[in-house]
């Protein structure tokens, strides 16, 4: 890579010299410059690989926890017509009793 530049019978360096050691350094610097690049692009493309891995996670997680509501929610429906056909005089006296409760509580 960087070498000293060469020196003439008189011990200094020459134009061309320096001109020659500044292009080296050009080229150096070019290729650091590739080499990060790469080592950037491949660090983006490992932590895009695990964010969609995540998401991929969380959105599966979030389909159980819908579907675990949803069968919940069909129990508890299940449940209340059940109890609405077993005693449907009592049912219209719950709703009746919670309709004049909302009604005396929204007047205050």
């Amino acid at each position: 890579m960087a070498t000293t530049a060469r020196k003439n019978d008189n011990g200094t360096a020459t134009a061309d010299d320096i001109e020659s050691q500044i292009a080296r350094i050009r080229e150096d610097i070019a290729e650091l410059t590739k080499v990060v690049g790469s080592f950037g692009s491949a660090k983006a493309n490992e932590y895009t690989g695990r964010a969609e891995k995540v998401r991929d996670d969380l959105a599966q997680t979030s389909q159980h926890a819908l579907e675990s509501v949803r069968e919940e929610m069909a129990s508890v429906e299940s449940d209340v017509r059940g109890y609405i056909r077993e005693k449907p005089l009592q049912t219209v006296g719950i709703a009746a009793a919670a309709g004049f409760l909302l009604a005396f509580l929204s007047q205050r």
